[in-house]
């Protein structure tokens, strides 16, 4: 499965990307929506899930839900972010949020709400690693 990941925050980035690919994801990195736009079109295999913060520079992560759901119907979104207030504007437009910071259960969770039970465990002694 394949996951695009967008945040502009490189250490929030990293992190995610670390226990996306324990996981056992493939995960396409972008740091703006743009860059997110990008990579999108320049992916020729299936992208499973956009995962991405709601602030971005330029481009927000609710208009990158809608440009790249446009380009590719069968993308299933999560979107994350800091700030709580954001949580009403997601689910105003019927998509999944997931309020960072996020602990592993949650975002195990809210993974496996949007693509199904994930195979790979990953205990507490891992996510110390890699932190």
């Amino acid at each position: 499965m394949v996951i695009l990941l967008v945040d502009d925050d490189v250490g929030v980035q990293l992190f995610v990307w670390k226990l996306l690919k324990a996981y056992g994801f493939t995960v396409l990195n972008a740091d703006s929506g743009e860059a997110a736009l990008e990579a999108s079109r320049r992916y020729i295999g299936s992208i499973d899930l956009l995962l991405t913060d709601v602030r971005l520079p330029r481009m927000d992560g609710l208009e990158l839900c809608k440009t790249v759901a446009a380009e590719r119907p069968q993308i299933r979104v999560l979107l994350m972010s800091g700030e709580s207030r954001n949580e009403e504007r997601v689910l105003a437009h019927g998509l999944r949020f997931i309020e960072k910071p996020f602990t592993l259960r949650a975002l195990r969770n809210s993974l496996e709400m949007l693509l199904g039970r994930i195979p790979s465990p990953i205990d507490d002694d891992f996510v110390r690693e890699i932190a």
